[in-house]
């Protein structure tokens, strides 16, 4: 039986993740509601696998997710992600998670990431690959748009003038 956490801000939908991990034949040894309280509890249970909600508003799951694999490079994190949530799967995936699933997953495809992301199989190493290509072309662009606003800056001091 494996050992899991939880954090969801919303109760209801981590009671339903626990009886769906129930059936999936895993344990919920905690389940956090804050960034705070998954870091203090992660250290505490040190779970195998943690479903973390990356489309959190108040908590920014993505941030969860990054202080988790920061406290251990070797978690085991599952970003939970609505089933049109391109972005924030994308986000989670950068931030460290090891994969990700839609909030409303039935037991079986639990039970199959579980056994997936235990086995260290990655979910989809292309989609890994555009990614990084995404993140450099992001970082790229926003480096243009600062050089060009220091550019613009400097204009603008030289004809005030």
């Amino acid at each position: 039986m494996h050992r899991a956490m939880v954090v969801h801000e919303s109760w209801m939908i981590r009671e339903i993740l626990k009886v769906q991990l129930a059936d999936s034949n895993c344990h919920v040894v905690y389940s956090a509601r804050s960034r705070l309280e998954a870091r203090i509890s992660y250290r505490l249970h040190k779970p195998d696998i943690v479903f973390v909600d990356a489309t959190q508003n108040v908590n920014r799951g993505h941030h969860i997710i990054q202080d988790l694999v920061d406290l251990d490079p070797m978690a085991a994190v599952v970003a939970m992600v609505n089933p049109d949530g391109d972005t924030a799967a994308l986000h989670a995936l950068v931030h460290g998670a090891r994969g990700f699933m839609t909030i409303s997953s039935s037991s079986s495809v639990i039970q199959q990431e579980i056994k997936r992301i235990l086995e260290d199989k990655p979910q989809c190493p292309t989609l890994a690959k555009t990614m990084e290509q995404q993140v450099a072309g992001r970082f790229r662009f926003v480096l243009r748009r600062l050089a060009g606003w220091r550019g613009w800056a400097r204009r603008d001091a030289t004809e005030s003038r």
